[in-house]
């Protein structure tokens, strides 16, 4: 049981640490260097998309991403 407990303590504390930076973002009012991450996940994610040659609108959640402007 505590083996168990001390294996899942990472994972917890890296999804809390990043949820804690995702709060702490929006409260100081970060929202555009959050929205610019955004689009450039969104621009690498449509590069790769097409030199793969896949139609954008079958990703939904990046085509919710590529919509958000900095």
């Amino acid at each position: 049981m505590i083996g168990a407990l001390f294996t899942a303590l990472p994972f917890f504390v890296f999804f809390a640490a990043i949820f804690f930076l995702f709060v702490a973002a929006q409260a100081a009012g970060q929202k555009g260097r959050l929205n610019a991450l955004y689009c450039r996940i969104a621009q690498f994610h449509t590069a790769k998309v097409r030199r793969n040659k896949t139609p954008f609108t079958k990703l939904p959640f990046f085509t919710r991403l590529g919509e958000i402007q900095p």
